[in-house]
Parts: C-alpha cells; sequence; structure tokens
C-alpha cells in the first residue's frame, strides 16, 4: 500500500513538473523551442519507463505476498497438529482445520467462542490459570487438560502456548498449540496399572542410587510405603556388606566399564525390610535411557518360601538317605544281637540258681545292655521319623550308676580315671531313661576319644532352680573353635 501511494505521488509531481514548465514557457503563439520541447518529452519518457518497471516490481512482490499467504494459510490449515489463537477473555479468534475437527464443530462457527467451554468442568480452573500465565509472563507455558463437546468422546490433551508478540505494545492474543495425548496417557495408565498389581517387587533407581519408584508390592515385600523411600538411597533396601559397595559397584564397574553381570540376568540375593529381617531375593535388572541419563529399574521376587520348600527337600532328601542306611544297620547288627541276647538268656537258664551271684548280676547287665542296643538300633533308623518319648520318672543318679558298672572297667584300662559328682537325694525327673543313658554314654566316648594319652572323666549332676543339671566333663584336646558339632543332625 505505501508503494501505489508513492507511486501516485511520483506521478503527480511529473504532472506538476511539466504543467509549470509549459506556463513557464513563452506565450502559445511564440510557441516552444525545439530543443526546449525535446528536453522535456525525453523527461516525460524517462519517468514514464520508471513508472513502468516500478509497477511490474510492485506487481511481482503481490504475486510473492499472495503466494507466502496461500502457503501460510495451507500449513496452518492442513498442520496435524491444532492450533488456536485465543485473545484475553479466551475467546477463540481463529482456529485451524484440524483444531476444529479436534473440537468436533465447524470452523466458521468456532469463532468468538469461548474455548473454556470445550474443557470439562474439573480442569476448566486449571486452563483458565493456564491462560492468565501466557498473559501475563509471556513464557510458554503447558497444561494438560481433558475436552470433550456434546456426545463425543473425550479426549486428553496437551495446551502448549505463548502470547503473540505485539512491537512496542502487550498483545492481547495469544497461540496455543492442541496436542491428542489420549494413546499416550491410556500407555502410561495401562502400564502403571501393570507396575501396581503386579506381584513381584519394582523398584527404579537414578544413576546415583536414589530410588524414584516404589510399587504396591514393593510396600509389602519391604515394609516401607512410597513415601517413606521417595528420594532415599536404595541401600536402605540392602544389607550390610553389599549395601556399602553398591553405590561404587554402579558408578565404577557399569557407569565406566559399560559391563554389569546383574543386567539381564536373574541374581539370588538377599534383602533387608524395615523390621531390620534379612529374606532371600530374585533380582533381575534392566538399565532404561530417559534423555541423557540413564535409570535403573529392578524385579524383586521374595523367595522366601521356595527357600523354605527347597530346604524341606533337601532335609527329606538327607532323613531319606539315613533311613536307607539305618535299614541297613539294623538288617546287619540286628541279627547278631539277638543271637547274642539268645545265649545270655539260655546261659542264664543253664547256670539257675547254682551259680554265683556276681556272674548272674554280670550276665544280666551284658542282657540289659544288649536290649539297649538292640533298642538304640531301632532308635536311630527312627531318625527319619517323629520322635517318640517313653516318659516315665527316673533317677539320674541311679542312670549314671548303670551306665558307670558296664563301661567303666573298660574306661579306667585306658588309663581314664572316673570321677561322680553327685547327690543320691537328688529327685526324680520325667524322662525316657534309656534315651537318657545313650545321650551319656555317647558324651563319655567323645570324651574318651579325646583323651588318647588318659585323663579324668568327670560325671557332675546336681539340682538348680528346680532343674537336674546333667554335665560330662573330660580333660582332653577338646574341639576346635571352626567346627560345628551338630551340623551333621541339623533339621
Amino acid at each position: 500500500m505505501q508503494d501505489d501511494k508513492s507511486d501516485r505521488k511520483r506521478g503527480t509531481s511529473l504532472r506538476e513538473i511539466v504543467e509549470r514548465r509549459i506556463y513557464e514557457a513563452p506565450l502559445a503563439g511564440e510557441g516552444l523551442a525545439n530543443d526546449k520541447l525535446l528536453d522535456l518529452l525525453h523527461e516525460i519518457e524517462v519517468h514514464q519507463i520508471e513508472l513502468e518497471r516500478q509497477c511490474e516490481e510492485l506487481e511481482r512482490d503481490r504475486l510473492e505476498l499472495e503466494t507466502s499467504r496461500k502457503k501460510y494459510l495451507e500449513l496452518y490449515d492442513l498442520a496435524p497438529i491444532a492450533h488456536v489463537t485465543l485473545d484475553r477473555a479466551g475467546l477463540i479468534q481463529e482456529i485451524n482445520l484440524t483444531g476444529a475437527e479436534l473440537l468436533g464443530t465447524e470452523r466458521r462457527r468456532l469463532k468468538g467462542t469461548r474455548f473454556a467451554s470445550f474443557v470439562v468442568e474439573s480442569d476448566r480452573d486449571n486452563f483458565n490459570r493456564f491462560c492468565r500465565g501466557l498473559f501475563d509472563r509471556g513464557k510458554r507455558h503447558e497444561v494438560e487438560v481433558t475436552i470433550g463437546h456434546g456426545n463425543r468422546p473425550r479426549l486428553e490433551v496437551l495446551l502448549s502456548g505463548a502470547a503473540l508478540r505485539g512491537g512496542e505494545s502487550r498483545s492481547d492474543l495469544c497461540q496455543v498449540a492442541i496436542t491428542d495425548i489420549t494413546a499416550r496417557k491410556k500407555a502410561e495408565s495401562w502400564r502403571r496399572k501393570l507396575i501396581e498389581t503386579t506381584q513381584d517387587g519394582v523398584v527404579a533407581i537414578d544413576r546415583d542410587a536414589l530410588i524414584m519408584l516404589f510399587n504396591p508390592a514393593a510396600e509389602r515385600m519391604f515394609g516401607y510405603t512410597a513415601e517413606e523411600v521417595a528420594g532415599r538411597n536404595v541401600k536402605m533396601l540392602i544389607p550390610d556388606p553389599y549395601a556399602s559397595e553398591h553405590d561404587r559397584h554402579i558408578v565404577d564397574c557399569y557407569e565406566r566399564t559399560g559391563e554389569n553381570p546383574a543386567i539381564g540376568n536373574i541374581l539370588t540375593v538377599v534383602g533387608r525390610r524395615k523390621n531390620g529381617e534379612i529374606f532371600p531375593i530374585e533380582l533381575s535388572i534392566t538399565k532404561i535411557e530417559v534423555g541423557h541419563e540413564f535409570r535403573y529399574v529392578a524385579f524383586i521376587r521374595d523367595i522366601s518360601e521356595k527357600a523354605h520348600l527347597q530346604a524341606q527337600l533337601v532335609e527329606r532328601a538327607r532323613l531319606a538317605s539315613i533311613d536307607e542306611t539305618t535299614a541297613m544297620l539294623v538288617h546287619e547288627i540286628a541279627n547278631p544281637l539277638n543271637g547274642l541276647s539268645m545265649s545270655i538268656q539260655l546261659l542264664e537258664r543253664r547256670l539257675g540258681e547254682a551259680s554265683d551271684e556276681s556272674v548272674t548280676a554280670t550276665l544280666r547287665r551284658v542282657g540289659n545292655e544288649v536290649s539297649r542296643l538292640k533298642s538304640l538300633l531301632y532308635d536311630y533308623r527312627s531318625l527319619s521319623k517323629v520322635d517318640s518319648y517313653d516318659l516315665r520318672p527316673a533317677s539320674i543318679p541311679n542312670i549314671i550308676e548303670e551306665l558307670c558298672a558296664v563301661e567303666k572297667p573298660r574306661i579306667v584300662a585306658k588309663g581314664i580315671q572316673v570321677q561322680l559328682e553327685m547327690d543320691r537325694d537328688l529327685p526324680a525327673v520325667l524322662a525316657d531313661r534309656e534315651k537318657i543313658k545313650q545321650v551319656l554314654l555317647n558324651l563319655c566316648k567323645n570324651a574318651e576319644e579325646a583323651m588318647t594319652e588318659g585323663g579324668t572323666l568327670t560325671l557332675h549332676a546336681h539340682e538348680s532352680g528346680g532343674k537336674i543339671i546333667l554335665e560330662v566333663r573330660d580333660t582332653g584336646i577338646g574341639i576346635p573353635s571352626n567346627f560345628n558339632l551338630f551340623e551333621p543332625f541339623k533339621t
């Protein structure tokens, strides 16, 4: 428009110059000199050519401007992302075809419509704050809202906009891009529900080992709430000595070398609950790249019950092995013992009353020991079965004396002194007499094997705190400190 005015002004000036020169010339009767007339015509032709050239340039500029305008309108109208121009009152001033389709209304009917009318009521406050922020701060802002109109399904959209530049004066318009994120939000919701409902614990940390995600299964497993662990070091879930090595392992071993045997493998390790309990877990770790940073996600399964079942299977296998061995021993030893018992009974009948009382007593003790050995043999076979006891009142001093009457001569013959320290008036206890005797015999034999060069074996029985204390002491070499005496019998 300015160029057109300039051209008209230039044309007017040329006309004035011509008219002025004609009037300044001599009277018409005198006529114009030929040379002056030629100069004037030449000047007019030059200005005419200049005007024609300027008209051509203006026409080219007009066509280029029209082409640019069409391209802009095509880009704006056909853009895959919806665009809308709003004023300070939130009224739609302009919207492209994608935006009109997203709102489900013809574009010609949208101008002057309040955009907030398409936003669900629960999100309108957020939308109004978003609009005020665009004009108040003049910076780009974003907000997620739900839009719905009529019977059309609701959509989750991301609004991203900024106020338009208005030169030196403030702008009364803002440009807002509308992105449909419904599919993304559904995928996020699906992933969130999957993480929340899975039975495995899911724990995510950053490269500083700070916890960023802690699902409900992890809450149940470790006893912490997600709020309690958020932003804290994951070492709180790891018992010592592994906790102190965790950060160094992530930064030095993995971030530097890129190698970590835990990534992509299932490891059996231990965790620590809020109450301090240590429990076995199966751990699988994966690495996720977020922007230019990495996150580590651990999938954790509590295998306490699995470990318990495995221990039961091992125990059953051990007991089955013991049962097989004892069955063989019973078969190989029980028969000779039965024969020995029958021979003793036969000797007792043949000797009858004519025999010496000491001989008869000796035979009786031998017979009792054979019976005890048979009982022990069958008790050994019952190691793989539930124990049963014949509980009756028993005198500990009498049991000790019976044991010494049989074993003392053999023990003394090896250079070992036997000392008895007990009160014969000790009260009777409710016990299995044969099993107590067998325990004493086993302890005495252990003591005997520990005193290969001789020594002293002491059996001490006394009452303390309403209980009978029975001790077997020796002066032998003792047991190495790193030896677990009861490991073979552990159940």
